[in-house]
């Protein structure tokens, strides 16, 4: 698969007519361009036949060169409206390649990597988007038609010209080969330091109190040490590409206007031809240096798209007819020596169990010894590899997952507060939001009342709700559990955060709102255990 027609970019194109547009008026910038040099030839003939001029003999010229100027902007309006939309579908399109990641991927491939690609990686593949697209391919209409221009003024100038060009051209190709490996090298580097500054961050206190600020600063120097190594491998060959063109542009204006006067001196060349062959070549270098630039902007965007390509793809699952029926009716979870593999050559269990609407299971156990992990599996997030594992009859791995998991409440230990406000945060479906006077009783049982503030559920969340605590987080997620009507409430370490009044207001609250749900609940609080139906040891 070329890198231009990678899903993620086609995906990205813009509609057919706004693309015909933008080449429509590349086309005609294009054209204008080429009879600048045609009218100046004309006129400097008209001079020669007449000797004087008149304002109609600048006329034509005067057009041109406003025409040129006319079109050219209106090839930049359209070309910018293209190259502002592609963008716009193209991160759209790689955010939601990043978010429907397996929690598992997630895990392997780096939270850091997934939003240095996000921020990073995206902006280097506009090269391979349709504006730039339609700029290379109209350098490319200029080029030729300056080159056929060249030829009809004067066979002897372009055929110098030409050769000069083809040995320029063959040099940069040359030196752009390695630039895509380069730039790769340089992502990659790029995305490790991108992944430890986010661990550092969200780990601030913590790195802060055991003083890791400065190993985590010598570690991110050794990393920005190889991308500068590839920064500066990429700019010697920019550097080549910059030598070669500015010097083959400066060579061939010199000996191409010296050749082009001894042909006018010895009767060989008219004037008029000759200032056409140079209004020409004027026109032909602006497009020939920026296409060689483009050469490399697209190597770069090349080595950026197999940086992509690394991203896990979603996986796709089955969905059975027999599955579709909704589990509410029917909701039995039984587990019989159950084992889960979160990883390769890790394995969870056996454990076995089971529970009906109205009953509460607790996993108890020392750290890591996979309470985390049996839950994942309960929600279809980890694949169990032994034994059986269903809920409402059928086994995780033939859920629809989709169905499955519109009857889940999850909350993690560490649930993030993402939402413009309070209430988007207690309503993540907002087809089916949640009871009012459940949200408000739950919030005032949990003492989260007072942090709504005068605008109520609409008081605005800060980013990763900073500005509430870690327990203020944590009970607020309990709420969005509790007043959901889904009936598989799955809580990881609910209490983990909170003192022992809010952790007994919690567990009332769960008792009087799980008739008609199964409570799967991992903790290691003994008040947990004391309430469950079953107590299930790891």
């Amino acid at each position: 698969m070329t890198a231009s027609a990678d899903p993620t970019i086609v995906a990205a194109r813009s509609d057919r007519n706004l693309l015909a547009l933008g080449h429509v008026a590349s086309f005609v910038a294009s054209l204008f361009e080429l009879v600048v040099p045609l009218v100046i030839a004309f006129s400097v003939n008209t001079l020669a036949l007449h000797g004087t001029g008149t304002p109609l003999t600048w006329l034509p010229v005067a057009i041109a060169v406003i025409g040129t100027g006319a079109t050219a902007g209106w090839r930049a309006v359209v070309l910018a409206r293209i190259g502002a939309e592609e963008m716009r579908r193209l991160r759209l399109g790689v955010a939601r390649r990043l978010l429907v990641m397996t929690p598992r991927a997630v895990e392997q491939f780096g939270v850091g990597e997934a939003v240095s690609i996000f921020s990073r990686t995206v902006n280097e593949l506009e090269p391979l988007l349709s504006a730039a697209r339609i700029r290379r391919r109209t350098a490319v209409v200029v080029v030729v038609g300056c080159l056929v221009l060249l030829f009809w003024f004067d066979w002897r100038l372009a055929t110098a010209l030409f050769g000069a060009l083809t040995v320029g051209a063959g040099c940069i190709v040359l030196v752009l080969l390695p630039v895509k490996a380069r730039a790769g090298q340089a992502l990659v580097a790029l995305g490790r330091t991108a992944a430890d500054v986010n661990e550092h961050l969200a780990s601030i206190r913590s790195a802060t109190v055991w003083g890791l600020v400065t190993p985590h600063l010598r570690r991110l120097e050794d990393d920005l040490c190889g991308v500068e190594g590839a920064e500066r491998q990429i700019g010697r060959a920019q550097a080549v590409v910059d030598l070669v063109v500015k010097t083959t542009s400066i060579t061939l204006l010199i000996g191409l206007g010296a050749f082009g006067v001894f042909l006018v001196s010895d009767g060989a060349l008219s004037a008029a031809r000759l200032s056409g062959f140079v209004g020409t070549l004027a026109v032909l270098l602006g497009p020939a240096a920026s296409y060689a630039q483009a050469a490399q902007q697209v190597q770069t965007a090349k080595a950026a798209i197999e940086h992509l390509r690394g991203v896990p793809q979603a996986t796709e699952r089955t969905s059975f007819a027999h599955a579709t029926a909704e589990l509410s009716a029917r909701l039995v979870v039984r587990a019989v020596h159950a084992e889960c593999s979160p990883a390769v050559a890790v394995v969870s269990g056996p454990v076995s169990f089971s529970a009906t609407p109205g009953e509460m299971v607790c996993l108890v156990g020392p750290s890591g010894s996979g309470k985390t992990t049996v839950l994942s599996a309960v929600a279809a997030l980890v694949p169990v590899c032994a034994g059986s594992l269903t809920v409402g009859g059928i086994d995780v791995g033939r859920h629809d997952p989709s169905r499955l998991w519109r009857q889940i409440a999850y909350v993690e230990q560490t649930t993030p507060t993402l939402g413009a406000s309070i209430r988007d945060f207690l309503t993540p479906d907002p087809a089916n939001p949640p009871h009012i006077d459940v949200v408000m009783r739950l919030l005032d049982d949990f003492g989260l009342t007072e942090r709504l503030g005068s605008a109520g559920l609409d008081t605005p969340l800060e980013r990763s709700g900073t500005s509430l605590s870690g327990g203020e987080r944590q009970r607020l997620a309990i709420v969005r559990a509790l007043a959901s009507d889904r009936p598989l409430l799955l809580l990881d370490e609910p209490t983990a955060h909170l003192d022992s009044a809010a952790e007994q207001r919690v567990l009332e609250a769960i008792d009087r709102l799980r008739t008609g749900r199964i409570v799967i609940v991992a903790s290691h609080a003994t008040e947990f255990a004391r309430r469950a139906d079953r107590v299930v040891r790891l």
